[in-house]
């Protein structure tokens, strides 16, 4: 009886020329794993690219809707504007202004005491930061809130003629002070 025992493998047991029973087993499903891999990774690469672009495409598209919309609205505001705003007035007891885009109290106050010193007292002479003191005067008495384009402010003549001897009562201290504001508010003339 000289039958040959066939040894069964045992795992772990196999040829080194021969694949490892696990990889042979599993060969197919590693494959597919990989190509499932590959094939999530470019969708989600070209699904990005995609999604940068469409991004782009709609900002580039709300930029151009936005700028549009502010060249309208600056043309109407433009026409609304110089049929709104009147020219500042001089009337028995008070100096109106009216407010343009962007003004507030103060920048009226400045041009009442500018027409107030044309019009009707104009041999005063003052400096920039006595006129800077009288803007802040005129300001602080009337009081501070947002202007509309077109809106009116007045200014009577004599808190005008208040704040004008007032600023002349400046120390050199404190026009020195003022100075820093006067060089803003009149630069071409410090």
């Amino acid at each position: 009886m000289d039958k040959k025992i066939q040894k069964m493998p045992l795992v772990g047991d196999e040829d080194e020329n021969s694949e490892s029973g696990w990889f042979k087993q599993n060969r197919s499903m590693i494959i597919a794993i990989v190509i499932i891999i590959i094939l999530i990774g470019g969708i989600y690469a070209l699904s990005k690219k995609e999604t940068k672009q469409e991004i782009a495409e709609e900002a580039q598209e709300v930029a151009t809707e936005e700028e549009e919309a502010e060249e309208t609205l600056e043309a109407e505001t433009a026409g609304k504007q110089e049929e709104v705003v009147e020219e500042g007035e001089v009337q028995a007891d008070k100096i109106v202004e009216y407010a343009e885009r962007g003004e507030g109290v103060t920048h009226l106050a400045r041009k009442a005491l500018n027409r107030y010193l044309d019009e009707v007292e104009s041999d005063i002479a003052l400096n920039n930061e006595q006129k800077i003191y009288i803007e802040d005067y005129l300001q602080n008495r009337t009081g501070s809130k947002g202007l509309k384009i077109g809106e009116s402010m007045s200014f009577s003549k004599e808190l005008i003629k208040e704040a004008i001897k007032a600023s002349e009562g400046l120390t050199p201290a404190q026009i020195e002070n003022l100075k820093k504001y006067s060089r803003i508010v009149y630069p071409s003339e410090a």
